[in-house]
């Protein structure tokens, strides 16, 4: 109604959709009280038409977002508004059909337009369900509401939702009874009495377009006339600047009319046609004289040729039929060139179109033929010297160029040829317990990745790997910033020798982000692997990570709070991605400020023999059994939450009592009810604290202990973008002290499910 369209619109369609998939009834189906759901006892059931109601509310407002939509679907913490009287909840006359499915009625909206309008068009042949006439086209319906109806004076009328008169019929009828008809003729027709005396209709009042059973009348004395008005645009079908009709002054003419002044006009009336109008059917047109000074004029072409004049917006008279051989629409006078033209006295000038085969030379009389030629024809010779350079040249260019596109599909070959003798394929192990985490999904077994870079390139886009360019330092290795030879900006991670990991880490990486599409992933360009060098090339992003702000006492004021709510959603979303809606499963396993490793997970995976990760941000089941799942990136999301909240680092002692961890920290603070300690003070604005604190709730309840009681992301999500959703008490934290994370027995590399050997830490500094 408006075209305003946003994530809202997507979301009433789906509520639609949902309904439907409930009920097994189509949208567009009047359905009755009187067929009552029996489902109604399952609460499956009843929850999904309760959420397909609150998506179809009228206002936009009103409805949820999809991430509180998925939070509905999936979690019975979330307790459900009530919903706001939904739109279309009444169909009215929305559409009507005539008795032979020729015609339909009813409301529409032209294409990019707002507005709604009551108009009658093609039914059954055109997919674009072409109007042919507009009855409110002045005065249109701006809302859901709105009615076409017979008044108690008996007349037709259009009503907006508030009961005002926005078109009328506008006869007396002098019945009170009274019925409105759509003929097979596209003819509204509205009829009174016992004997249905016909008291109006549509085609006395036409809009733009002109069908086989209408009738163009003028009055030589009065000066009244029936008019095709254009549309105001192709979007607007209100009364625009051109008309045309019969002007009945001497022999009738057909005229144009430009805002009321005559634009064009045709020869005269000589039977069946006037001059200057083609003639397509044989049949023709009639004009009568009915007596008293009106004369009217008739199409004698059969109707089944669905004959349509139409009015366009920019003043152009097309005459057009439907074909159902060609399924579509044939204009007429579509080719407009002249072959000839000629002017004869009494006629004026006439055009002659198609084609010129029958000319006849009289002795006397007639009138002279001016034929149209091309330009050529005046001068053979020229045109032939001109025609044998023209190939000459245009010869001589088509070989050469074909020389030089074979000779660069050549190099091409050539090079495709080196570079598929060096493209790296990987292939992991079939599914069975080995020392590296990778246990790949069928489709991903075999990788390959091009292009490879070589050594010395990188050497020389890193300048050596030199201190100054490196980036930071993860588990995999070294980060640094280099320049390739085009200018293009990259990031080369460079496996340390120190690190533990090989081959297998490499490609896991590799899958995980070749297969993976999402706005907020590096893109991955390549990788090199020479000798004991192996190295990944991604595309440079120069915002750094986000610890570099966070804890920079300095830096950290160009997050405020609404760019560090921002930076939690989007975490947010992309776990939601990795965990539900990519094409393999990822568990990230390593979420921190500095961000990490990630996971493929199988689907009957939930145990690993190499915990991998930081401490402080390892859910307490991966840590200490192995145990993982999308609850365990959960509880690494809360700590990140936890720390772009407060600006702390999650490798300190906090509290004054006892050496709490930032977990602790937060918990304590919010048990306590003042957060002041806690949030960092580049963000300590009064305004933000209720929308602070509930993010802190939200944390807590990620870093509880049993994964059971941590909610899904889709969950989080919900909870963090919409106020409907009433947040549970968060239970007791894992690791509310650092020397909890201390005395944890994980699991290493070299040892079994069942080894309670300590794990060496080798850097605690918080990223």
């Amino acid at each position: 109604m408006h075209g305003r369209f946003s994530e809202k619109s997507d979301v009433f369609s789906f509520g639609v959709l949902l309904l439907e998939i409930v009920s097994g009834k189509r949208s567009n189906k009047i359905d009755g009280n009187e067929q009552g759901l029996n489902l109604l006892e399952f609460v499956e059931i009843y929850r999904c038409i309760h959420v397909g109601f609150l998506c179809v509310q009228e206002f936009p407002k009103d409805r949820p977002a999809i991430s509180t939509i998925i939070s509905m679907l999936n979690s019975e913490i979330v307790d459900l508004p009530l919903p706001n009287n939904p739109a279309y909840t009444e169909r009215s006359i929305e559409a009507i059909v005539s008795a032979g499915n020729k015609f339909g009625m009813g409301f529409f909206s032209p294409f990019n337009s707002t507005y709604r309008y009551v108009g009658i068009w093609y039914s059954n042949i055109s997919a674009e369900n072409q109007v042919v006439w507009v009855a409110n086209r002045d005065m249109p319906i701006n809302d859901s509401s709105g009615m076409m109806t017979i008044s108690e004076d008996g007349n037709l009328v259009v009503l907006s939702g508030k009961g005002e008169v926005l078109w009328s019929s506008n006869v007396l009828t002098g019945f009170n009874q009274t019925a409105a008809q759509l003929t097979d003729d596209g003819n509204l027709v509205l009829k009174a009495g016992p004997k249905e005396n016909l008291v109006w209709q549509s085609f006395q009042e036409p809009t733009d377009t002109y069908l086989s059973k209408m009738r163009f009348t003028a009055n030589k004395i009065t000066g009244n006339k029936t008019l095709l008005t254009s549309w105001r645009s192709s979007s607007d079908p209100s009364v625009g600047n051109f008309s045309a009709g019969i002007n009945p002054l001497g022999i009738p003419e057909f005229f144009m009319w430009y805002n009321g002044d005559p634009l064009w006009r045709s020869g005269p009336w000589v039977g069946q046609k006037f001059i200057g109008i083609p003639v397509v059917y044989p049949s023709g047109f009639s004009l009568q004289d009915e007596g008293d000074g009106t004369i009217t004029l008739s199409s004698l072409i059969d109707p089944d040729l669905r004959l349509t004049y139409v009015l366009t917006y920019r003043g152009k008279l097309t005459d057009q039929h439907w074909s159902s051989k060609k399924g579509g629409w044939i204009y007429d006078w579509e080719n407009c060139s002249c072959v000839a033209y000629s002017y004869y006295n009494g006629f004026g000038c006439m055009v002659w179109t198609g084609n010129l085969i029958d000319i006849q030379k009289f002795s006397q009389g007639g009138a002279d033929l001016n034929i149209r030629l091309a330009y050529t024809e005046f001068d053979k010779k020229r045109n032939l010297k001109v025609i044998i350079s023209m190939s000459v040249i245009g010869g001589a260019t088509a070989i050469f160029i074909c020389v030089f596109f074979y000779w660069k599909w050549m190099a091409t070959h050539r090079e495709r040829k080196l570079r598929s003798e060096e493209t790296l394929s990987f292939k992991t192990r079939e599914a069975q317990e080995t020392a590296f985490d990778v246990n790949l999904p069928e489709n991903a077994k075999e990788v390959k990745l091009e292009p490879l870079f070589r050594l010395q390139v990188l050497e020389t886009a890193t300048n050596n790997f030199h201190i100054s360019n490196k980036l930071g330092q993860g588990g995999f290795g070294g980060v640094y910033r280099g320049t390739l030879p085009d200018g293009q900006e990259i990031a080369v991670k460079r496996l340390s020798r120190t690190s533990g990991q090989g081959l297998e880490e490499l490609m896991n990486e590799v899958v995980v982000i070749s297969k993976l599409q999402h706005r907020n992933l590096v893109r991955l360009l390549g990788c090199c692997v020479e000798g004991e060098e192996m190295m990944l090339v991604y595309e440079y992003m120069p915002n750094k990570s986000l610890d570099a702000f966070l804890f920079d006492s300095l830096r950290k004021e160009q997050l405020d709070w609404e760019r560090r709510f921002s930076i939690i959603n989007g975490i947010c979303r992309g776990l939601l991605y990795l965990h539900r809606d990519s094409r393999l499963r990822i568990i990230h396993r390593d979420l921190k400020p500095n961000f990490g490793l990630a996971r493929i997970f199988g689907g009957n995976e939930v145990n690993t023999t190499r915990v991998v990760g930081t401490f402080g941000y390892m859910a307490p089941e991966y840590l200490m059994k192995g145990r993982f799942s999308e609850k365990s990136d959960v509880f690494s999301f809360g700590v990140l939450l936890l720390q772009i909240v407060s600006g702390k680092r999650n490798d300190h002692f906090y509290g004054n009592e006892h050496g709490l961890s930032l977990i602790g920290f937060a918990w304590k603070v919010w048990n306590e009810g003042d957060i002041t300690a806690f949030v960092d003070t580049a963000i300590s604005d009064p305004c933000f604290q209720v929308e602070i604190f509930r993010c802190i709730q939200i944390g807590l309840l990620c870093v509880q202990e049993l994964a059971k009681d941590r909610p899904v992301v889709s969950t989080i999500i919900s909870m963090l973008n919409s106020e409907i959703v009433d947040l549970p008490t968060p239970k007791k934290p894992a690791f509310v002290e650092w020397q909890s994370i201390l005395d944890t027995e994980p699991i290493t590399q070299d040892q079994k499910l069942n080894s309670i050997n300590n794990v060496t830490i080798s850097d605690l500094n918080g990223r």
